[in-house]
């Protein structure tokens, strides 16, 4: 998949099939809706979710056996959960 990085006019966003914000912070984070109107159907697309499956894998693969907590890092709703 390629990746273009540019600016973009707010009215791009209205039209789009879907998107997310990333970083260390917010990891992937799903954007559903801008000014209250739904990004495609609504839903978190299949690229976000694909792109969030793969990160949380390769965060899990760089934590193992390095002392850090055990942790579900399970892409439910794109968020890392406590272990019980």
């Amino acid at each position: 998949m390629g990746v273009v990085e540019r600016e973009i006019d707010r009215t791009e966003l209205y039209v789009a099939d879907e998107a997310f914000f990333c970083g260390s912070g917010y990891e992937i984070t799903p954007i559903v809706s801008i000014d209250r109107f739904p990004l495609g159907d609504g839903k978190v697309g299949p690229i976000t979710q694909r792109l969030t499956r793969a990160y949380m894998t390769s965060c899990a693969a760089s934590t193992a056996g390095s002392g850090v907590a055990d942790a579900d890092l399970s892409p439910r709703e794109g968020l890392a959960r406590p272990s019980k």
